[in-house]
């Protein structure tokens, strides 16, 4: 089984990130953590995308592993990284 690759990785807003990858048709188990070396498993999806809700002024790890059914796993991903921002207000 192929290891996966994440494609494309931000925050779309102050509580939000989205990750997507190169899609198989596998389901995909999903990692995070606050650190890098310290992913846990996290969700999963049939999906070749996932959002998450965050909190802001932090910086959130994301790795992705694909299985089957017959239990078998590829690789992880590379571990990425998401800082999620609180937006600034904007003063004239």
């Amino acid at each position: 089984m192929r290891t996966p690759i994440i494609t494309d990785y931000y925050s779309l807003d102050s509580t939000q990130t989205f990750l997507s990858w190169n899609d198989t048709g596998h389901p995909t188990k999903i990692f995070r953590g606050l650190e890098k070396d310290d992913l846990v498993l996290y969700d999963s999806t049939t999906l070749n995308y996932f959002t998450d809700s965050v909190l802001a002024n932090q910086n959130y790890y994301y790795s992705v592993q694909f299985y089957s059914s017959e239990n078998e796993l590829s690789a992880q991903s590379k571990t990425i990284s998401i800082f999620v921002i609180l937006p600034q207000k904007l003063i004239i």
